[in-house]
């Protein structure tokens, strides 16, 4: 298969060879002829996979994360799927049966709600499943095997006692630092290169409080004056799977086809496919997901049941949909108010009606920073040098805001007086 695309006398071209037969050979030779009219050939890469349907983790190694979301977000618009962005699912909306109907999503317009016939939790934890009455397996106490991607300096690589650190590919990824004078002590030209860093670390609970620790000493463990990008989350395989109305005990990964896809389900909840490391499934074929071939191979399948299940289903009424109450504290009730006016979408089909609930209080404090940015950080750290008790709260993974962690703008470094001066570049 050959795609090509020419611009003036320029031509792109992408060959995708699939051998008629299994074949073994230690040389391969190409034979590329010049279209018509061309002046010149360029060969950038040849890439070899072994197998079509289980690609090696290793050779979509020297794509990049943009690469890959424009692709994915260009096959959904084809498709004709709708994505909306930075939207947290908070609560399962129910039928008049107590069924599964949609999801109430929380993103800067407050919380909407999205009805649904059927819904697939891929969430990292299988948030949307246990909101909708799923059942877990207890977590297992015990050393995991945590794991980190970093880029940082090809010479200066991520070290701490414990760590094993390993370059996933060859690619060198140069970075300078151009419009400000790099801090005291750091280099001005960075060639980085993508780290794998693994460790180990003690789980008791396997709850969120509990991860966000292990992902600070990640952050401790992973980090160098010569960083420039780092994975937002922590690859690893948790022990707490769903109760599946059938669990899949295959020890090894073979083809997705051969997986149960009721292990995919939870039991007793209807309408709903868990499609993460919590599905029921046994641990090594959950290792093997992580490999993103194999997890779209597994998607392909439980997209087209869900479909099915879905257009079996009967229409929802909206009228008919809620959030049941879920308020057991018996404290003081109090009134929770969002913005329903500015961002929030015109899209608008109704209300859904929603029952008291608990809002669990998970600290206090003196001042509350809301927005970790570059306005945010400095003021939280003003304020507990000034003896207040302070917590910082934001959206994204790290600190920074989305002009400067996200460096879509041109302030970065920050103005370089204040704390930019003081206390930062100092810290390189």
């Amino acid at each position: 298969m050959v795609r090509a695309s020419s611009s003036d006398n320029d031509w792109l071209m992408v060959c995708h060879v699939v051998p008629a037969s299994d074949v073994r050979a230690t040389h391969v030779r190409l034979k590329l002829e010049l279209p018509s009219g061309t002046q010149r050939q360029l060969l950038d890469e040849i890439v070899f996979i072994s197998d079509e349907s289980d690609p090696l983790v290793t050779t979509g190694a020297d794509l990049t994360p943009f690469a890959v979301k424009k692709a994915l977000q260009k096959a959904l618009d084809e498709a004709g799927v709708r994505i909306l962005s930075a939207a947290v699912a908070t609560d399962v909306l129910r039928d008049s049966a107590g069924d599964p109907a949609g999801v109430i999503i929380a993103n800067r317009s407050g919380r909407q709600a999205v009805a649904a016939k059927l819904i697939i939790d891929c969430t990292e934890n299988a948030v949307v499943a246990q909101c909708a009455g799923a059942a877990m397996r207890p977590f297992v106490a015990g050393d995991y095997v945590f794991s980190r991607m970093v880029i940082a300096d090809s010479e200066d690589a991520p070290s701490a006692p414990g760590m094993t650190v390993s370059a996933v590919t060859d690619r060198l990824f140069l970075t300078s630092i151009s419009g400000v004078s790099s801090p005291a002590g750091m280099q001005s030209v960075i060639t980085g290169r993508l780290f794998r860093c693994t460790f180990t670390n003690y789980m008791a609970t396997g709850s969120i409080e509990e991860i966000l620790e292990v992902e600070q000493t990640a952050r401790d463990l992973t980090w160098t004056s010569t960083c420039i990008d780092q994975a937002d989350r922590l690859v690893w395989l948790p022990s707490d799977t769903i109760v599946s109305a059938d669990s899949d005990e295959s020890e090894m990964w073979t083809d997705a086809e051969a997986l149960k896809i009721d292990a995919f389900r939870p039991a007793g909840v209807p309408f709903m496919y868990v499609l993460s490391a919590h599905a029921d499934i046994s641990r090594g074929v959950a290792g093997a997901m992580l490999n993103p071939g194999r997890a779209l191979a597994m998607a392909d399948i439980i997209g087209e049941a869900a479909a099915a299940d879905a257009l079996a289903r009967g229409d929802i009424d909206l009228e008919e949909l809620s959030v049941p109450a879920a308020a057991q504290s018996g404290q003081a009730s109090c009134e929770i108010g969002e913005i329903l006016d500015g961002f929030a979408s015109k899209d608008n089909l109704g209300y859904i009606s929603e029952g008291a609930c608990d809002v669990p209080v998970i600290d206090t404090c003196d001042v509350l920073v809301v927005g970790a940015g570059t306005a945010g950080a400095p003021a939280a750290i003003a304020a507990a040098r000034a003896g207040a008790e302070t917590i910082v709260v934001d959206i994204l993974y790290t600190m920074g805001g989305v002009m400067t962690d996200g460096r879509i703008g041109v302030y970065w470094y920050g103005n370089n007086v204040g704390f930019t001066k003081n206390d930062i570049d100092p810290g390189w």
